[in-house]
């Protein structure tokens, strides 16, 4: 399987694992696939001697919870004003 290019990701965007795992009902492994397959997470690195952690946007996880293919595709090309992507970024958080 090919992995998409990850969605941008802005600091107020960013939730953790654990949070999504919270926010969609799902284990955290569903959350890594969904990162890999979606592209609505990432791995980063906070500091030289930790390891790798992983970060989640928040409303690319909505999309995806929503099945709404067509949101992602747009926020994936940077499309954040939009009818079909706005309601995904003003939501309260999770």
């Amino acid at each position: 399987m090919t992995e998409v290019p990850v969605v941008p990701m802005p600091f107020g965007d960013i939730i953790s694992v654990q949070d999504a795992t919270a926010y969609a009902g799902v284990s955290d492994e569903t959350v890594y696939r969904w990162s890999r397959r979606y592209g609505i997470g990432r791995q980063y690195r906070a500091n030289a001697w930790s390891g790798n952690r992983w970060q989640v946007s928040l409303p690319a996880l909505r999309m995806v919870v929503a099945e709404d293919w067509d949101a992602l595709e747009a926020f994936r090309d940077g499309d954040r004003s939009s009818e079909i992507v706005a309601g995904y970024l003003h939501r309260v958080a999770a």
